[in-house]
């Protein structure tokens, strides 16, 4: 898709930002209207410099010229308020950006995507004024990766199975197939089923079709479902953000251990 020399203050937020030479950077932006792009910000770094606007989920207006790969940002300004995030919530912000990063295709616009992905930024500043957010942060993740799947055509099938295209069966068990969907999974005993972390329930995939995420053994079903297709479209790239967060809950998962033994003994 063909770009025009100049744009003028389209919103925008930044997903990632390198230094470049002694006074510029160069970013890689999400744009609403122009999908993600890459941008030299020239003489930004220094004490007259706008290089601390160019910060991640802080909603801005860019301009930019410039007809190749990587075009020069003209101007910059605030619209509306930074977003804060702190520690996982952080990391989870990294993360949509990870995806955004090595998803999404230069120059291809997805505005609905762009509104999802505020959306999900801005609930994810919410998360912050309570303490024990886990579960609607993991809900926010996992509707945001199905939506993204969807808007690059990568829409997980969740109302029929692969095979024979019949309705998906809240009482049936489903291996899902990356790329092709869920196939009927014909061994019910229990211990086959426990046996594998790629199944799923129809009632787990009939719930996620409509984003109803509040039963914690569904939520914990999509969060298998969805990074094993994400997995599969990311090729084997791994994401920082997420080994990050999965070295985070370790050291979570290990200090509630030693402080149980210290109550215990």
């Amino acid at each position: 898709m063909s770009i025009s020399a100049r744009h003028t203050l389209y919103p925008v937020f930044v997903l990632h930002q390198r230094p470049y030479r002694d006074s510029s950077v160069i970013l890689d932006v999400f744009s609403r209207e122009h999908g993600r792009l890459g941008l030299v910000a020239k003489g930004v770094k220094g004490k007259r410099g706008r290089g601390g606007l160019l910060q991640p989920f802080t909603p801005l207006l860019m301009s930019w010229s410039g007809r190749g790969d990587l075009k020069t940002m003209t101007a910059v300004e605030g619209y509306g308020q930074a977003l804060h995030l702190s520690r996982q919530l952080l990391l989870s912000g990294f993360y949509l950006n990870e995806l955004l990063l090595h998803l999404t295709q230069r120059e291809d616009p997805h505005p609905d995507l762009f509104d999802d992905y505020q959306m999900t930024l801005q609930q994810l500043a919410c998360l912050e004024q309570h303490e024990a957010a886990g579960a609607e942060l993991q809900m926010c993740l996992r509707v945001f990766e199905k939506r993204l799947l969807q808007a690059l055509g990568y829409e997980l099938i969740l109302d029929h199975d692969a095979e024979h295209a019949q309705p998906l069966s809240a009482e049936a068990w489903y291996r899902y197939l990356p790329g092709q969907g869920p196939v009927l999974y014909s061994d019910d005993s229990a211990l086959a089923r426990a046996s594998s972390s790629r199944l799923i329930s129809g009632a787990a995939l009939l719930a996620f079709a409509e984003e109803r995420l509040q039963d914690t053994t569904v939520l914990k079903q999509c969060k298998h479902l969805t990074r094993e297709v994400l997995d599969h479209y990311l090729g084997g790239r791994e994401l920082h953000s997420r080994r990050l967060l999965l070295d985070m809950q370790r050291t979570v998962d290990l200090g509630l251990a030693a402080k149980q033994n210290t109550e215990l003994s």
